[in-house]
């Protein structure tokens, strides 16, 4: 297995601050220098602390520590889809949770599964896309029968890795919830595939339209959790800093409102 990595004082506060920034503007790149190449590493476990997941559900530090540093090790040197890439959602999927009000409509289990899903969601990437993996029908495509071929292979990978125990960052979930988070992760990470990303944002504008008052508990609580998905990955905090600011403010304004 990869070694486990080891942060320094100054690294985590440095992440901690970002953390607890709430900005936009965060420079996750900036964070990777200074932390050595290991933000995804410092910041899924700052983020995990953050939102009392570790304490709620008995998370073993030394098995998250062996996961994320084998998961940053493993992530791939893809110039975009890497583990820069993976933080840096990860991180916008925290802000659009706190800033728009989400945090209080999820579960803790939706909250654990949509951290998760994040840091996973472009785990392993192979550098190309779905068109290209059915269109030379590669083993990936004949294995998941052409649907979101590479969002399957994030996950399939990911729940690979935690098969080994040392490395099982859900093994301290009853078998109900570790049902519910790896569903959840599922749902979330498939959601990324563009394919679905924009009838999804569609839907999303439509609720401006409709309030909160059109949802019952249940349709709104799913609707929230699901738009984390898509602010998650449309909130780039890595696209120019003149651009950070604005990013989609018409989905953010439609999923505040569903939340």
């Amino acid at each position: 297995g990869s070694a486990v990595v080891s942060a320094s004082a100054n690294q985590r506060c440095l992440v901690k601050n970002a953390v607890q920034s709430l900005s936009w503007r965060t420079d996750v790149f900036e964070l990777d220098a200074a932390t050595d190449g290991h933000v995804c590493f410092i910041l899924a476990e700052e983020l995990l602390e953050h939102h009392g997941l570790i304490e709620r559900f008995g998370i073993d530090l030394v098995v998250l520590r062996r996961f994320l540093s084998s998961l940053e090790a493993q992530y791939g040197s893809n110039p975009y889809h890497n583990s820069v890439h993976a933080a840096d959602v990860m991180l916008g999927v925290h802000l659009f949770l706190v800033r728009f009000n989400l945090r209080s409509r999820l579960t803790e289990e939706q909250l654990l599964a949509a951290l998760l899903a994040a840091l996973v969601h472009d785990f392993n990437h192979p550098g190309t896309n779905n068109a290209h993996e059915c269109k030379v029908i590669s083993r990936r495509a004949i294995l998941h029968s052409d649907q979101s071929v590479l969002e399957h292979h994030h996950l399939a990978s990911a729940f690979e890795l935690m098969r080994h125990r040392e490395l099982n960052v859900l093994r301290c979930l009853s078998p109900t919830q570790y049902s519910e988070v790896r569903t959840l992760m599922i749902d979330m990470v498939l959601h990324t595939d563009l394919a679905k990303h924009f009838d999804f944002v569609q839907q999303l504008e439509s609720w401006q339209y409709r309030g909160y008052a059109a949802f019952k508990e249940a349709e709104s609580r799913a609707a929230s959790f699901k738009s984390v998905a898509t602010a998650g990955t449309d909130a780039n905090l890595s696209t120019p800093r003149s651009s950070r600011a604005d990013v989609r403010p018409d989905l953010l304004r439609a999923s505040s409102i569903a939340g």
